[in-house]
């Protein structure tokens, strides 16, 4: 853990704070790959401790998962999201930038066997290297009874230099996908996923879609991030965020828990552009 990161008991105390101000229904850990702390599964257990009614989620790249899987059950997770853009090794290797589609699957399927009431994967839309194969991705998630979630690419960070090239709306999947499968049957939303039921060869799978640019859904929006410096974030368009850490460190609980509020009470549609720093640094 690199030394600028949060340890456990700093941010236990910085979830309570959060908890007090807003109740938190459903904690998710994300980055980055939550996966690279070490003993992840022992912070997991406190968590759950911390908060017993909370639903705890867990977004990784599957890479370390296998591994750990097992504990992070035992320790109270609830349901995972893998990432996974695409089902071909050579694909898998262009996007990633690592030999690791084999430790992917392997992950994928220790987490089937250790009965997570829910497992997703997760697929950014990327025109051109997993836009011809999204029928493969949704084969293969029915294959392995998880339900998928399609994201459309956002300008941030990074992914900004090559947003115009690779956007592919919701919209489009969809219809490169009737082809293959036929009309879907629409099931509404579910949290910030439109998701539809797929039925083929006497299968069936749930595909969401999350429409961040084609249709925003910031009105309904009301998650709040921390990330591992301890600055606290209501959106991803935010470039400065609220530094909950300083403010626990000098005793001023009362005031962090009044500014908490007033963050999750005032979210709205955000009017700035796209804010340049890294989706690692504060989470998807």
């Amino acid at each position: 853990m690199h030394p600028s990161h949060l340890s456990d008991e700093h941010l236990l105390a910085l979830v309570e704070m959060v908890d007090t101000a807003v109740p938190i229904y459903k904690l998710r850990l994300t980055g980055g790959d939550p996966l690279v702390r070490p003993a992840l599964h022992e912070f997991v257990g406190k968590v759950r401790k911390l908060l017993p009614k909370a639903e705890i989620a867990l977004t990784t790249n599957g890479l370390l998962l296998s591994r750990q899987v097992k504990a992070l059950k035992e320790s109270g997770l609830d349901t995972m999201n893998i990432s996974l853009d695409t089902t071909e090794f050579g694909v898998f290797e262009e996007i990633a930038r690592v030999n690791a589609f084999d430790d992917v699957l392997e992950g994928i399927l220790a987490a089937k066997k250790s009965g997570f009431r829910s497992l997703k994967l997760n697929t950014v839309l990327l025109r051109h290297f997993n836009g011809q194969s999204l029928h493969e991705l949704v084969d293969f998630a029915t294959d392995m009874r998880c339900e998928l979630r399609f994201i459309e690419l956002m300008p941030i960070g990074v992914a900004s230099e090559y947003f115009k090239s690779e956007f592919l709306s919701a919209d489009e999947a969809l219809a490169f996908l009737r082809p293959y499968f036929g009309d879907p049957i629409p099931l509404g939303l579910k949290g910030t996923a439109s998701r539809y039921l797929f039925q083929f060869r006497g299968k069936k799978t749930v595909v969401g879609f999350i429409t961040t640019i084609s249709e925003p859904f910031c009105g309904e929006c009301d998650r709040l991030r921390i990330d591992s410096r301890g600055w606290l974030f209501p959106c991803l368009h935010d470039y400065d965020g609220l530094d909950l850490l300083s403010l626990w460190r000098t005793g001023e609980r009362e005031q962090a828990v009044r500014l908490i509020r007033a963050a999750h009470t005032e979210k709205k549609t955000p009017i700035r552009e796209w804010t340049s720093q890294q989706m690692v640094r504060i989470g998807g």
